[in-house]
């Protein structure tokens, strides 16, 4: 009777073995699976930064393009005003409404420009880009701040 009890006493260790084993390994998987989603969400947000800041330095460069241009002379098609309608576009698609709001007044005002010759809507533009970039930062900021929390 001795070795039968040996025996049930070595047949229940080693299922409490194999039963530590899985029960870790599936923590480990666990724990593993949900960093990985930790990680990529991350690094969503990371692109998503990074986009957006080229986004707005594209769309900025493209108004300074056309307030450069019209210093000049006019645009006479509406094609020339196409890369800064482009740009718009995707930032009324992601940006914030502040963002979007002031990145209208500053295509509203380019258009303006481009029919008028004044210095004074050259100087509201610098104000209305100024405010922008300030809302751009803003924003990327409160980006930021998501990631690191």
């Amino acid at each position: 009777m001795e070795i039968k009890g040996f025996m049930n006493t070595q047949i229940i260790s080693g299922l409490l073995v194999l039963l530590g084993v899985i029960t870790g390994n599936i923590i480990t998987y666990l724990s593993n699976k949900n960093l990985k989603l930790a990680e990529w969400r991350l690094s969503i947000k990371k692109d998503e930064i990074v986009s957006r800041k080229k986004l707005y330095a594209d769309f900025l460069g493209e108004v300074n393009r056309i307030i450069l241009f019209s210093i000049e002379k006019k645009f006479n098609s509406t094609k020339d005003f196409e890369r800064v309608g482009q740009h718009f576009c995707q930032i009324e698609l992601t940006a914030s409404e502040d963002v979007i709001e002031k990145a209208k007044l500053i295509t509203d005002a380019i258009f303006v420009l481009n029919t008028q010759s004044s210095n004074q809507q050259n100087s509201d533009i610098y104000n209305l880009k100024k405010s922008l970039i300030e809302s751009i930062k803003t924003e990327i900021s409160n980006l930021e701040k998501d990631i690191n929390t």
